[in-house]
């Protein structure tokens, strides 16, 4: 299951919560401020792991669902790659770049498939300017193998992806 969110300074994450979840509804985005035990088991351990390092607090990000509650990001990544093939703008983009003067001056951006204890993750550090040449770089946030023996790519989802954001 694919994981998007945000994470920002634990004592931040409430001042900014109900800001960001008016604005999500203005780009069909839901976020939701997650706990231990809400946190995607197949993340929870890397994830927890990172967030407690740093004091963090996690903010999922997901397509809003006319027809029943969304509980994945998958259709925010799909987003993304569709935003790599120029055939929509990235939402989340949009609606990170609307958030700028709520978002605190640094915060990190995570996406992730699985996440285990002690896995090792990529970490950029990255200006908010910069977010939309990044996905369209590197369709969207995995990593793409070369497969030699058949020509064509594969993406790689087994390593997670954190930029942090320098927002000042």
């Amino acid at each position: 299951m694919q994981f998007i969110g945000l994470a920002v300074l634990s004592n931040e994450v409430n001042d900014i919560l109900p800001k960001l979840k008016l604005e999500a509804s203005n780009f069909d985005l839901v976020i939701e401020h997650q706990e231990a035990d809400d946190i995607d088991i197949e993340v929870r351990d890397g994830l927890l792991g990172f967030i407690g390092s740093l004091n963090l607090s996690v903010i999922k990000i997901m397509n809003s669902s006319k027809s029943k509650r969304s509980t994945t990001s998958s259709l925010v990544n799909q987003n993304l790659v569709n935003f790599f093939l120029g055939e929509e703008k990235a939402d989340l983009l949009e609606f990170l770049s609307s958030t700028k003067s709520i978002l605190p001056s640094k915060y990190h951006l995570i996406f992730a498939f699985e996440w285990h204890k002690g896995e090792l993750c990529r970490y950029h550090q990255i200006r908010p300017e910069a977010l939309r040449q990044y996905f369209k770089d590197n369709n969207s946030w995995y990593v793409w193998l070369y497969d030699y023996s058949k020509g064509h790519y594969s993406a790689n989802l087994d390593v997670p992806l954190i930029l942090e954001i320098v927002n000042d």
